[in-house]
């Protein structure tokens, strides 16, 4: 039983991880072969339709939430050793 524990590690990269897909489709735009039995038509590439947009959401909430916290920058005083 412990050895098919280690060889399901082993496909860990294949692990889907949300929306986005597992990391090895994101790297490949395929899932790689396993040792675990896997249909063919999963190890064909195909372009994920919505990841860009996925990406671009989650760049947006973690825009927000940085702009939240974050304050504009006080001018820097005039140093009169530089002029």
């Amino acid at each position: 039983m412990q050895k098919y524990s280690y060889l399901a590690l082993l496909d860990l990269p294949n692990t889907p991880q949300g929306k986005a897909g597992s990391p090895v489709q994101r790297l490949m735009g395929r899932l790689t072969k396993m040792l675990l039995p896997t249909r063919p038509s999963l190890l064909k590439p195909k372009l994920p339709q919505s990841g860009q947009h996925y990406f671009e959401q989650q760049h947006a909430i973690q825009k927000e939430e940085y702009d939240r916290h974050a304050k504009p920058l006080r001018p820097l005083p005039r140093n009169k050793a530089s002029e």
